[in-house]
Parts: C-alpha cells; structure tokens; sequence
C-alpha cells in the first residue's frame, strides 16, 4: 500500500515516486545469510541518498528464483531518513544562587541561535533521576529554579529543541547544591 513519498526538502509527492530504474547488472545478487528471516539492515547506508536493493530468494541448493530471467526479479528502492538531532547542550558548573532566596540559576552552551533552534528545556531531579520538566522552551542560555529549596542538592539536564520541534540528546547532568 503506498502511503507517501516524501522527498528531502519535506515536499510530498501525491503519487508513487517512479524512480530510476537500474540495470540488473547494477544490482548483484550477494547470498546473504541474514537476511533469511525476511529483513536485512544496511549499516552502511548514508542519510539522504538513494539506494536499490535487489530481492531473490535461494533455495538450500543455491537454485536462485528467476535465475533464467534475472530482470524477472523486482527491484525496490528506499532512501534514509534523516536522525541528525540537534546540538547536545553542556550544563554549566555554576551554583549560585539567582538572588537571594530566589532559587539556583542554571546556565549551558552552546549559544542560542534562534535560525537553528526553538530554544532549550530544563530538566531536574533531587536523586539523579527520574528527571521532569521544570521549564518551558527557553529562547536562551539561562534559566532561574525559583521552586529549588535550600538544603536540597539537585540534579539539572538540558535538551535543545530545533525548529522542527525534533529534541536533542539530554545534557550530562551536573549537581547544583543549594
């Protein structure tokens, strides 16, 4: 069932990409024994390019299907998908308080740029995890926790949020005492 082909600027296509058809030749049959459960994961593939894969099956005596007429067999392109993830922020050591008995001031890197990212979100904890959200997506490079207590040691991770809403790997955490 075709659902959509989406192409690398993000535009739809509304019917099946035809493609460009390579020569059998193009295409050789390699035995690959794992692909025998029906599935086979190119590790090598590259995000953003086209790659046609050539499906036949084997049987135990090495007889490959349609082997008389190898342009029998059906050819499949797919392409990736992209995974890149934005940048990874690093939490500052820092620890100081925002003013007096207003809480800590919590500040990362890298810069905010706001042509590439939405902004970034806070995370705390008081044990090392499980973390929750205490901020929403912050246009910058600060954020004051005015519901931190004295006396209690936390424990802060950033994301960055990109423009496409896609979230970062989490910062490192880094132990704020207060």
């Amino acid at each position: 069932m075709f659902l959509a082909c989406v192409l690398t600027d993000g535009t739809v296509l509304p019917a099946p990409w035809p493609g460009l058809p390579p020569s059998c030749g193009d295409i050789p049959a390699e035995p690959n024994p794992l692909t025998v459960h029906g599935q086979y994961l190119d590790a090598t593939a590259v995000p953003h390019q086209i790659y046609w894969y050539r499906v036949s099956a084997l049987d135990w005596l090495g007889n490959e299907s349609e082997a008389s007429n190898l342009e029998k067999l059906p050819s499949s392109s797919t392409f990736t998908y992209t995974c890149d993830l934005p940048v990874t922020p690093v939490v500052q050591a820092m620890g100081s308080q925002a003013a007096p008995g207003c809480g800590l001031e919590v500040r990362w890197g890298p810069a905010f740029d706001p042509t590439v990212l939405e902004g970034f979100v806070v995370f705390r904890s008081t044990a090392g995890g499980p973390y929750r959200q205490v901020s929403n997506v912050i246009a910058g490079n600060d954020f004051s926790d005015t519901s931190a207590r004295r006396g209690v040691d936390y424990w802060y991770c950033v994301q960055s949020v990109d423009r496409e809403g896609r979230l970062s790997q989490a910062s490192l955490p880094l132990l704020y005492r207060y």
